[in-house]
């Protein structure tokens, strides 16, 4: 870390902290608090009886609380190569997007973005979201199907250990 006496520390990406306000406290997102996100999602999807990306258009646009700081998001994002992706997220009021799954149809692929103090195997990091100080990974899978995003939600939910 590069820091000049009097100025805000730079990271490997920019300035530490830049977006906290004085006195706030972020924590980094713990991998034991992903297994419990993943968890939720699975809940979500659940409670929502989704398994296909039609059972998605209905829920476009809207925010569904978790608890008084925290939302499950589904929306149309542009993607690759001009095609849309559903992208269901997990958003976390005041440290950000810990969990998030796009599934594109039109390109045959699902993936999911996780950010965490630790890194996670079979992930693959590509970023610091350095005001959390949290690693920002991705997994790609092939395909597009709810039984493999569950998977893949079950696979986080027992993360910690090297479970996965």
């Amino acid at each position: 870390m590069v820091e000049i006496r009097g100025s805000i520390p730079l990271g490997p990406i920019g300035p530490r902290n830049a977006t906290r306000k004085q006195g706030e406290d972020v924590m980094g997102i713990k991998l034991e608090e992903i297994e419990k996100f993943a968890q939720q999602f699975l809940g979500f999807l659940d409670d929502h009886f989704i398994d296909s990306t039609s059972c998605l258009v209905p829920l476009l646009g809207k925010k569904f609380p978790v608890n008084d700081e925290s939302y499950f998001s589904v929306e149309l994002r542009p993607s690759n190569m001009g095609t849309e992706a559903y992208t269901l997220s997990y958003i976390m009021d005041r440290r950000g997007i810990p969990i998030e799954a796009s599934i594109n149809r039109e390109l045959d692929y699902t993936k999911f973005m996780i950010k965490a103090t630790k890194e996670v195997r079979e992930y693959e990091t590509f970023g610091l979201d350095d005001t959390r100080e949290n690693y920002v990974m991705c997994k790609e899978l092939k395909g597009y199907s709810f039984e493999q995003v569950r998977k893949e939600l079950r696979s986080l939910t027992a993360i910690v250990g090297g479970r996965t």
